[in-house]
């Protein structure tokens, strides 16, 4: 299974996550280069599908360091929930 997950995070992004990046160029995005960025983005702008394709990369308790470490990451609470 780990070889598994790290494979999926050194791929590119679905392109269906293209729009959440404007101002970045998409083509070189990589879960594993650029992880903080994805999961703030899609945290902060993501539709249901985005949110559940960011929750297959990460597990709960990933998300829940990764918020607490940034202090919510300047998400509303509605984001937060």
């Amino acid at each position: 299974m780990k070889a598994k997950r790290r494979a999926a995070t050194s791929r590119r992004l679905p392109r269906a996550l293209r729009r959440y990046f404007s101002g970045h160029d998409f083509a070189r995005l990589t879960w594993k280069a650029d992880r903080d960025l994805i999961i703030a983005r899609i945290l902060a702008d993501g539709e249901l599908d985005a949110i559940r394709w960011l929750r297959r990369r990460m597990a709960d308790t990933e998300l829940r360091v990764w918020l607490i470490e940034r202090r919510g990451a300047e998400l509303s609470s509605k984001h937060l929930r």
